[in-house]
Order: C-alpha cells, then structure tokens, then sequence
C-alpha cells in the first residue's frame, strides 16, 4: 500500500472517530494530501531562498591581528571609510590611528580631559569626531593630528555618537536624556 493510501485510511478512520460526515472527511484528507504533494515535490519557496542568503553573506571570521598599545581600556573602535585605517578610543583619554595593515600606530591624538567614550570617521575619511565623559565632543584632523572643534551642551557624560552619511550632521547622547543634533 501506498503512502497516500495509508494516510488516507489513517485520516478516513480518525475522522470518523471524530464524529465528521463523509464529505468534510474527503474534504480535509483531499486539502493535506494536496500540500503534502505540493511540499515534497517543489521547492520550499522563502526556505530556500533564506539559506542561499545565509550562505551568501556568511562568513567565518578568524582572529588574525592583536592592536596593542592603550594604556587602559579600549571602548571603541572604528574603521576608516577606505578601510585602511583603524581608529580607537580608550580610557586612557587618547584616540590612536593603526594602520590596519601593519598593526603600527601611526597617529595619537590628545587633548581630550577624561576618558574617551566613542568616535567615528568622518565619510570623506579627513576627519574623526569624539566625546569624552568630560562632556565634551572633539574634531580631530587625521593628516595633522590637531584638534580642529570643540563643541559643548550636554550636562552629564556623553555616552555615544554617529555622523550622518553625508557628513553634515552629527548627533551625540548622553546621560542627561537628551540627544544633541550639531551642524
């Protein structure tokens, strides 16, 4: 006996356990087989398509570089837009420039009074904005290393950053509930 057959015997006689007229039982048996058929011979349609964009963007990252250098701890890092540059920020109240390639530090820049919270690359890649618990937002020059900006408004302790994509606005949160916008 077939497959088909025996799950339309199985399902003839639970249904008739159930209770269910002849017509209502073909009706479901006709409806399960269907898909049943429907299923196992086609594709399994978004299944499908989810494992080939799960096996099209995933990777398997190995640990290859160590940057060393901070003197307390790292709380962000960043890469540069070309990609070339690492750029961190740590407790130690300094950002450091890495060459991504070869691990060398190859700009640090100072100035900032307490520990530096976080930092982003500029989209053009010439310059880096941090902030710092000292309530304070900097812009940095990556070719000099000088600091180009200062910008102060939030009262408490400035726990993060972004930039927008065309580097026109920068928006900044803090602990004193407020997101600040600068442009």
């Amino acid at each position: 006996m077939s497959f088909v057959k025996e799950l339309q015997s199985f399902l003839f006689t639970y249904c008739h356990q159930q209770k269910r007229d002849n017509a209502t039982i073909e009706k479901v048996i006709k409806i399960i087989i269907e898909n049943w058929i429907r299923i196992l011979s086609g594709k399994l349609g978004w299944i499908n398509d989810f494992n080939n964009i799960v096996i099209k963007y995933a990777k398997n990252f190995e640990l290859r570089k160590i940057l060393q250098g901070h003197n307390r701890g790292v709380n962000s890092v960043k890469f540069s837009p070309n990609g070339q540059f690492v750029a961190s920020c740590s407790n130690d109240k300094t950002i450091r420039i890495w060459d991504a390639e070869s691990e060398v530090v190859v700009m640090q820049l100072k100035g900032s009074l307490d520990l530096v919270r976080d930092l982003k690359y500029f989209p053009d890649g010439q310059t880096i904005v941090s902030c710092s618990i000292d309530k304070i937002i900097c812009l940095w020059d990556v070719k000099s290393g000088n600091e180009i900006q200062r910008l102060e408004g939030h009262f408490h302790l400035i726990t993060g950053l972004d930039i927008s994509p065309d580097g026109s606005v920068i928006a900044t949160c803090s602990l004193d509930q407020t997101i600040h916008i600068w442009e």
